[in-house]
């Protein structure tokens, strides 16, 4: 097989409402707000997963947590420096802040993540009644932990299951090897 480049599928255009792209990264990633059902993201799967069992690269840039996701393996706030630096600087700010006691002082946050979804504002409670357990220096590494779950998995739990079975229907098992 010898690997040949191709531009990105135009599914990979932003305004199409699949994938976000991060300017800082520079990397696609899963849009949380994507009204596309599964069998779409599905299909995404499939080519990139035929892309790869066939040799051709597709100028299809994810953050390296997708193919650990594929993979199987763990990720967390390592996975979120890559995918989202922005992000992911402001939260070890958080964990590196000192005293420790002036956290939820300086930082006036909650166990929520919030977002804006067509317009609206929303949040996600990281746990139950989040909105109402401030973030001191005890929690914190509590918080960053939940929030890069919810970025990297319960956000786009959706969107990427159905991508993971798409690319696991094509190029799964010792095919998934040549991933490494």
């Amino acid at each position: 097989r010898n690997s040949r480049a191709l531009p990105p599928p135009q599914i990979f255009d932003v305004n199409y409402g699949m994938f976000t792209y991060d300017e800082d990264s520079r990397l696609f990633w899963f849009n949380s707000a994507s009204l596309d059902n599964d069998r779409e993201f599905e299909l995404i799967g499939i080519i990139l997963g035929a892309a790869i069992y066939n040799g051709v690269i597709l100028d299809a840039r994810f953050p390296h947590v997708v193919y650990k996701k594929l993979m199987g393996e763990q990720v967390g706030l390592v996975d979120l420096r890559i995918a989202f630096p922005e992000i992911a600087r402001n939260l070890q700010a958080l964990l590196d802040y000192t005293p420790a006691e002036a956290v939820e002082e300086a930082f006036g946050l909650v166990m929520q993540v919030s977002y804006e979804q067509f317009g609206a504002a929303k949040v996600y409670d990281l746990v139950p009644d989040g909105g109402n357990m401030p973030i001191t220096g005890s929690n914190r590494e509590s918080y960053v932990r939940l929030y890069a779950s919810y970025l990297l998995d319960i956000s786009i739990a959706s969107q990427y299951g159905a991508f993971h079975r798409g690319f696991h229907s094509v190029c799964g098992g010792e095919c998934l090897q040549l991933f490494r």
